[in-house]
């Protein structure tokens, strides 16, 4: 399964979805792919210069929910579900 076009974009347009998300004025959705304590702020962000936390109006979906137990691509149904 092939991602839309749209789907995955540069950081200008994130701050632009972000900018529009927070107003409610957009039908984008950022999905933020960290660990929940990570996107929650809880922990330090591991890398140098990136505030912890997350975008406003983002939501969050860690990498590893979308992996089955071997490290493998959970299926396109599974995916579906998930998404």
């Amino acid at each position: 399964m092939a991602l839309p076009e749209q789907a995955i974009t540069d950081i200008n347009e994130v701050h632009k979805a972000a900018f529009y998300i927070t107003k409610k004025v957009s039908d984008h959705q950022i999905v933020d792919a960290r660990g929940a304590a990570r996107f929650n702020g809880e922990v330090p962000e591991p890398r140098k210069g990136v505030r912890s936390g997350h975008i406003s109006g983002s939501k969050n979906l860690p990498f590893n929910e979308l992996l089955n137990d071997n490290g493998t691509m959970k299926s396109d149904v599974e995916l579906a579900k998930i998404f």
